[in-house]
C-alpha cells in the first residue's frame, strides 16, 4: 500500500497550488519529493519550506484521499520507517539517499 501526500494553497488563492510532497510506500524509505532547480533539495529545506507554508499562509497538507494532515503528522510519516526499509536504487530520479529513512526523488510520481 502507498500514499501521497500534497501541499495545498488556500482556496481563496485564485490558481489552487498543489505541490506534491512524496510517497509513503509499506517496506520502502520515504519517497521525499525533492525540487532541485527551487533550491528545495534535502530534507531540511524541504521541511522548512512545508513549515514556513503551513503556519504563515495556511497551506495544508493533504494525502491522496484529501484527509489534512498536520506538520506532526506528516513528519512522522516520513521518518517512522523500518530501520531495514528498502532504498530507492540511485538513478535519474531518485538523485540521493537522505541522512534519514527518506530518499530524494525528483520528476513525476506513478
Amino acid at each position: 500500500m502507498s500514499t501521497n501526500y500534497y501541499l495545498h494553497a488556500p482556496e481563496s488563492y485564485r490558481w489552487g497550488a498543489v505541490e506534491h510532497l512524496g510517497k509513503s510506500s509499506q517496506g520502502w524509505c520515504f519517497g521525499l519529493h525533492v525540487y532541485p532547480e527551487e533550491g528545495l533539495n534535502n530534507w531540511t529545506t524541504m521541511w522548512e519550506y512545508v513549515q514556513e507554508l503551513v503556519y504563515e499562509f495556511n497551506y495544508t497538507i493533504r494525502d491522496e484521499y484529501g484527509k489534512i494532515i498536520n506538520p506532526g503528522e506528516f513528519f512522522t510519516v516520513a521518518w517512522d520507517r523500518d530501520v531495514n526499509s528498502r532504498r530507492h536504487e540511485l538513478d535519474d530520479r531518485c538523485i540521493g539517499h537522505g541522512n534519514g529513512p527518506f530518499d530524494y526523488i525528483i520528476g513525476d510520481f506513478s
